[in-house]
């Protein structure tokens, strides 16, 4: 189709024919209405019509007396409950917001494994340090203390990168994709924060346990 093409449109049995005069852009991806044709008053003056009326009303008892109201009423009259509708689309939306959740919990235990990985590999380095530390006179809980200053500034730095990027991506889905005005969960990041760090430190105190264990000369021996 395209403008100047003649349309026949079947309006409840009655046929009435049009000419195209102008196109617009529909984007299906949106939940608006998008089956909207514009028809100069005249052209459906003899064909069968239907009215829609929206109202907004917020009390679901009340709803409901309106609805009963309207039908006794005007019995050819069909009354729908459009918070019926948005109640469906909010239990979908939860359960898709559950499997991201999973999603998330399933990424979280992978980048647990993988710092294992890497504190594992790390090990002998970390001996190393921990006996030219003691070596220079270091104590034990200054290598601690070292050790935990590390591992925390390292779970910091990739907590706040990771929920950097997914904040951005987020707002632009939601601004650009869905259109809404976007909100930043703030406490359940700060708590993605603190798990995260505190995720971070105990793994990789965890994994240098060994370096307390053994003593410098130990150490220097095998070398």
């Amino acid at each position: 189709m395209d403008i100047g093409d003649d349309l026949t449109w079947n309006v409840q049995g009655a046929r009435v024919t049009t000419r195209i005069v102008a196109l617009r852009e529909v984007d299906w991806a949106r939940l608006d209405v998008n089956f909207f044709a514009v028809f100069p008053s005249a052209a459906l003056e003899r064909a069968p019509a239907t009215w829609v009326f929206f109202t907004r009303v917020n009390d679901a008892a009340q709803r409901t007396r309106l609805q009963r109201a309207v039908v006794e009423r005007y019995p050819n009259v069909t009354g729908f409950d459009v918070a019926l509708l948005q109640r469906t689309v909010e239990r979908i939306l939860r359960r898709v917001a559950m499997a991201i959740r999973f999603m998330a919990a399933f990424s979280i235990v992978t980048g647990a494994l993988v710092l294992l990985g890497a504190v594992a590999a790390g090990r002998l380095e970390r001996i190393r340090q921990g006996a030219l530390l003691k070596t220079l006179g270091a104590t034990r809980r200054q290598i601690e203390r070292l050790m935990l200053s590390e591992y925390v500034t390292l779970g910091l730095l990739s907590s706040l990168v990771g929920i950097g990027l997914a904040s951005l991506g987020g707002w632009a889905f939601t601004k650009w994709v869905l259109e809404f005005r976007f909100e930043l969960p703030a406490l359940p990041l700060l708590g993605v924060l603190a798990a995260t760090v505190a995720l971070v430190a105990v793994i990789g105190l965890s994994g240098s346990r060994e370096v307390f264990r053994r003593t410098a000369m130990e150490v220097l021996r095998e070398e």
